[in-house]
């Protein structure tokens, strides 16, 4: 009885433990979710007070306020790599610097995955911000933190396994230069997650407005770093180690600040680990955003390859050394761009999604013309002070002298950088990613890379100096068509005719130059080259049309493509009656076609109906069809076409009666062209019936289409009179027949019969050659 006492007593006292846990679990429980609705509501505060600061404080205001601790956090970033080289080279020896140059690559590389995650995180979070959607722009922000995490260990490893290698595809081919590098780059390395991470937390305060605090992450960085290098080099006697040491430690330190600043609550931005996505949505969307910056930094990265072994071809260790501090001083150039942009960034992204248009393009156009003018005032300083700076790095004289023409040169298109960082940027924030991209690839790719390839074979080191110059002036050219369509675009209006033409003008000029530079470095044979250059460009055409989604664009590469090609191999050539014929058939057939072009071409918003019916019929298939039909054949044909005027400009003898027969049809059918193509524009202004049955059209129904066929006819006949064994230059000929035939006539006739009358008409009248039908 008593042991059924003591066990009740016990199983009373276990139940009241029991309770009084419960109702103490549940207080804290109680406690906690009061701590995370008042976290909550205070987070919600602040993002109400952050909308109505990024949507209704005065423009220049919120661009200063934003813009300049960005700059400031930006080019103190920069200072403290330009402090890293300055005393590195007091160690007094250039090979020490050219190292510490060569390792731009790879940290190039570790901010490509940093930026990626980063840019990317903090164009949607600002979007987001914009339309009011807090919890989204936590789970971006966290996301991101964790695969850039992720990244930058994947990253670090992978460099350490594969160390050697890649510090000699860097540049460091010597053995002294090189162990210098391996020495540095450990340290980089190891601070390389860290690095990532803080991109992300970076951008992340930036695009919700919190640039002040961005700053002080960068610049307690920045300090540190400062600081150590001289302890670390000299004092500690770690010379170059001590170097990548100090930056390890300040990046470690920098990314603590910049973390407490989202622990603390001082954000409206939250990092959770719950809120970190299983969505491959979310990830592929940051990373999809961020692709322009990842392109821009892996570019610079491959820019810096190509410099280093350049500047290593044509002057050694100290070309090497003194680009290594031209890059790290046009780098604090760059950051005064890019600290204004980004301070645009969060801006153009609320404003955007609140749709406060009028915001945007004040907030642009201010950024771009307040950016100029640092630009404007930097390049000068640097201009007067470039023998200084260069002597202040202890540079040998050889040295010195490489360093201040470079500097000098490049301070002439310092001015130009901000406005293809702006519409690249503006392309970016808003969702353009196909055009962001094409943006962010253009200077430190499509042109830089090419002009390093190719002048400093034409000049030597000058034209190693003068590469990136030429670089950024094509650049700014290329943005402007770019920049004129984003506000068309923003205000939904089309774009007009004459900027219309003015873009695929560029379009045009790009796709030549594309081809000319193809066609000088290709190692095959004249034909060949010709082809893969003609490929090459059509190539370059056929992404714009993408990018404009109207294949319109490549028209006019029918008249362009041939005329270049011959003016192009007849430049420096003595001027016969055999080179000069053919070229004069030719241009008046390009500048009739062109003409043509010009007259119905309405503006990029107009695509050709035969292309719109196309795209219905392919479907999911129009990719192909649109590269492979609309653009890759033409193109072979008209190559095929233009052989023979080339072939007989390059070997043929001098024309013979029968080629000037030949020569004279090609002239007529250029002429039967220009007047089908004026009576067919009367018609369409008048409108006098369903279609036109006047003039050479009451007696062909394609007398424009038989004008092209005759006109290469007579091109290809004419070579074959004066090389009576080249019988296989009529192929192109025959093969441009065939399109006509089989492509392009079935297509005007499909959409054609639809028209009243038109069937008889049809009875009545050939579809080429002038012969009247016999009606049965």
């Amino acid at each position: 009885m008593i042991f059924f006492w003591e066990d009740a007593y016990g199983e009373v006292a276990k139940i009241k433990k029991s309770l009084y846990n419960n109702i103490i679990m549940t207080k804290e429980n109680e406690k906690e979710a009061a701590i995370s609705v008042d976290n909550d509501e205070k987070a919600a505060i602040l993002e109400k007070k952050q909308y109505q600061k990024m949507t209704q404080t005065p423009i220049a205001r919120l661009i200063i306020g934003l813009g300049i601790p960005t700059t400031l956090s930006m080019m103190i970033t920069s200072l403290y790599n330009l402090a890293d080289t300055a005393f590195v080279s007091m160690i007094g020896n250039d090979a020490v610097t050219a190292a510490v140059g060569n390792l731009l690559a790879l940290m190039s590389i570790i901010q490509a995955i940093g930026f990626t995650y980063g840019m990317g995180s903090g164009a949607l979070v600002s979007r987001l911000l914009g339309k009011r959607d807090r919890a989204g722009a936590d789970r971006v922000a966290s996301s991101s933190f964790f695969i850039a995490l992720v990244s930058g260990i994947l990253i670090a490893a992978l460099s350490f396994i594969f160390l050697t290698p890649l510090l000699k595809l860097f540049g460091s081919i010597e053995e002294n230069v090189l162990q210098y590098s391996k020495e540095y780059a450990v340290y980089i390395l190891i601070s390389a997650p860290f690095m990532c991470m803080s991109f992300v937390l970076n951008n992340v305060l930036r695009a919700e407005g919190k640039a002040v605090l961005s700053m002080v992450g960068l610049v307690v960085g920045a300090v540190i770093n400062v600081a150590l290098d001289p302890l670390l080099i000299f004092t500690a006697g770690m010379g170059i180690s001590g170097a990548g040491l100090a930056t390890c430690i300040s990046q470690i330190i920098s990314f603590c600040v910049l973390l407490a600043m989202f622990l603390s609550g001082k954000t409206v931005v939250r990092l959770k680990v719950r809120s970190i996505s299983r969505s491959f949505k979310v990830y592929k969307d940051v990373i999809v955003t961020g692709f322009p910056s990842f392109c821009r930094q892996v570019l610079a990265s491959l820019c810096a390859v190509f410099l280093n072994h350049a500047a290593h071809t044509h002057g050694g260790e100290s070309a090497q050394a003194a680009f290594s501090v031209v890059q790290k001083v046009f780098m604090l150039a760059f950051s005064l761009s890019l600290g204004i942009g980004q301070g645009y960034q969060p801006v153009l992204g609320y404003n955007y999604s609140a749709k406060r248009y009028d915001r945007v393009k004040k907030a642009y156009l201010f950024t771009l013309g307040f950016s100029t003018l640092l630009m404007i005032a930097f390049a000068g300083i640097c201009a007067i002070i470039a023998p200084n700076l260069m002597q202040w790095f202890s540079l040998s004289p050889t040295a010195t002298e490489i360093g201040t023409m470079a500097l000098r040169l490049q301070c002439l298109s310092m001015a130009l950088l901000p406005l293809n960082f702006m519409a690249g940027l503006s392309y970016q924030v808003v969702g353009s990613k196909t055009i962001a991209s094409l943006l962010s690839i253009t200077r430190q790719g499509l042109f830089y890379i090419p002009s390093i390839l190719l002048l400093p074979r034409l000049w030597g080191i000058l034209g190693v100096e003068a590469c990136q110059t030429v670089s950024d002036a094509l650049s700014f050219l290329f943005a402007i068509p770019f920049t004129i369509l984003f506000f068309s675009n923003l205000k939904g209006e089309e774009t007009s005719r004459g900027w219309s033409y003015t873009i695929v003008g560029i379009v045009y000029a790009f796709a030549v130059a594309v081809g000319w530079v193809t066609y000088y470095f290709l190692p095959f044979d004249f034909w060949l080259n010709l082809l893969i250059a003609d490929v090459a460009a059509t190539i370059v055409t056929f992404a714009f049309s993408v990018v404009f989604k109207n294949a319109s664009v490549y028209d006019p590469y029918w008249s362009v493509q041939p005329i270049v090609i011959l003016i192009a191999f007849i430049i420096g050539k003595p001027i016969t009656a055999t080179r000069l014929l053919p070229l004069i058939a030719v241009c008046l057939w390009g500048i009739r076609l062109t003409a043509n072009w010009a007259y119905t071409f309405h503006g990029l918003h107009h695509q050709d109906w035969r292309y719109t019916q196309l795209k219905e019929q392919s479907g999911k298939w129009y990719p192909l069809v649109n590269f492979f039909g609309i653009h890759l054949v033409p193109t072979l044909v008209v190559y095929a076409c233009t052989l023979p005027a080339v072939y007989v400009m390059q070997y043929g003898g001098e024309f013979n009666a029968g080629a000037i027969v030949f020569f004279i049809l090609s002239l007529l059918a250029v002429a039967l062209q220009g007047t089908a193509d004026v009576q067919m524009h009367k018609f369409r202004k008048n409108r006098t019936g369903n279609f036109i049955r006047k003039g050479l059209w009451k007696y062909s129904r394609h007398p424009n289409y038989l004008g092209e066929i005759l006109m290469w006819w007579g091109v290809a006949l004419a070579a074959v009179c004066v090389m009576p064994t080249r019988w296989w230059l009529l192929a192109g000929a025959v093969a441009n027949t065939l399109l006509f035939v089989c492509i392009s006539i079935p297509l005007a006739e499909k959409r054609q019969s639809r028209k009243e009358g038109y069937e008889r008409y049809k009875q009545e009248t050939r579809a080429l050659l002038p012969i009247k039908k016999r009606i049965k």
